[in-house]
């Protein structure tokens, strides 16, 4: 604890007792002096009561003794070094100087902060809504210019352009992007992430999913039609370990790419999917009896055995956008479609007789159908 940290008298009877001690008489108290530095801030007020007993010390000491003396005891009484002109400042601060008011006569200089210029109330709250419906966009100076038309005939009071952008930037980084931008997006920003670590090991927990490409593609029966991507991504590494390009999302082809997985990597202990048709039928989550039940069907007669059931796969559902496939998934469309060489393919919707919308590969004027082109 220092010294400036102490109640008041317990603070004066310390230099008071100091003085006592040396033979230094200690005067007339001086309500004013000490008033300011009771005002001043602690990191002042310890700084002025160091130079105090820097001075107790070299007066205690004498005017006979050499400078090199003085400067030792100096330093010592102030707890670090301290120069020759220094010294002589303060002792001239001090000189005349009644003792028990040596601390405020060597207080820094000390410089009070200026207070808020006059500003209105319903010239601030103008202010701040003009931001709020003007969006993140509108520059800060536009809208103390509105202000500012507006504050002559209401007779508000409203200060210069600096003063109310450095009391704008004194609001919080909560209540800056809650103007700007609404409170959900202020949440959304300033929320901190949630960190989750991974205690699995490879292929523990493999996640399983389809995705749509956004490209058109001929399977070789004339029809146009949209890929899906079907991918097992092994959780705890984020590897995708195998893929296909599927006409549907279909059993038939979930368990082929299962068993191309297993035959390369080995048997993984948990498939985590979603409850779709192509992931939760009898082909792929047969004999699964918590599954179907789930579902809504019975357990018993449940045929014919999954070839999750014959691997010993335990399966489990999940949320919708809370899987690694996903995330792996959208990787790989976005690899396939949107790469040069799909430049000026149909990236439109599946309904019959849609057309070619307007996008990066390509524009083309607007039709009823919502773009241009015949449908390949």
């Amino acid at each position: 604890m220092q010294l400036s940290d102490l109640p008041a008298p317990v603070r004066l009877a310390y230099p008071e007792r100091e003085l006592a001690t040396a033979a230094i008489s200690a005067g007339a108290y001086d309500d004013a002096a000490h008033g300011r530095l009771a005002e001043a801030p602690a990191s002042m007020r310890a700084e002025a009561e160091r130079r105090a007993a820097v001075v107790r010390a070299v007066t205690a000491a004498g005017a006979g003794r050499r400078w090199p003396d003085r400067l030792a005891l100096a330093g010592k009484a102030g707890g670090k070094r301290i120069s020759k002109d220094t010294l002589k400042r303060y002792l001239t601060a001090a000189e005349g100087v009644d003792a028990i008011n040596w601390a405020p006569a060597l207080l820094p200089r000390y410089r009070p902060t200026a207070p808020y210029a006059d500003m209105s109330p319903e010239a601030w709250t103008l202010f701040l809504s003009i931001l709020r419906k003007a969006g993140k966009d509108f520059a800060l100076v536009s809208a103390w210019r509105d202000v500012r038309d507006l504050a002559s005939g209401n007779g508000w009071a409203w200060p210069s352009r600096p003063t109310v952008v450095r009391r704008w930037q004194a609001l919080s980084q909560g209540e800056r992007p809650t103007i700007r931008e609404g409170r959900d997006a202020a949440v959304k920003a300033l929320a901190q992430p949630a960190m989750r670590r991974k205690h699995l090991v490879p292929l523990s927990v493999v996640s399983l999913d389809g995705r749509m490409l956004d490209v058109w593609a001929d399977w070789g029966d004339g029809r146009a039609v949209r890929p899906i991507t079907l991918a097992l991504v092994d959780v705890a590494s984020n590897t995708v370990l195998d893929f296909l390009l599927c006409r549907s999302e279909n059993a038939a082809d979930t368990v082929r790419l299962i068993c191309r997985t297993v035959e390369r990597y080995g048997i993984f202990d948990t498939l985590y999917t979603d409850n779709g048709s192509g992931f939760s039928g009898h082909l792929v989550a047969g004999g699964n009896v918590q599954l179907f039940r789930r579902r809504g069907a019975k357990a018993e007669g449940v045929k014919p055995i999954g070839v999750c059931h014959h691997l010993g796969i335990t399966i489990r559902h999940a949320l919708p956008r809370g899987r690694a496939g996903e995330d792996r998934g959208a990787d790989l469309r976005r690899a396939v479609a949107g790469g040069g060489r799909q430049a000026g393919v149909h990236r439109g919707p599946c309904r019959p007789r849609a057309r070619r919308q307007p996008g990066r590969h390509g524009a083309a004027s607007p039709d009823r159908h919502g773009g241009s082109g015949p449908a390949p």
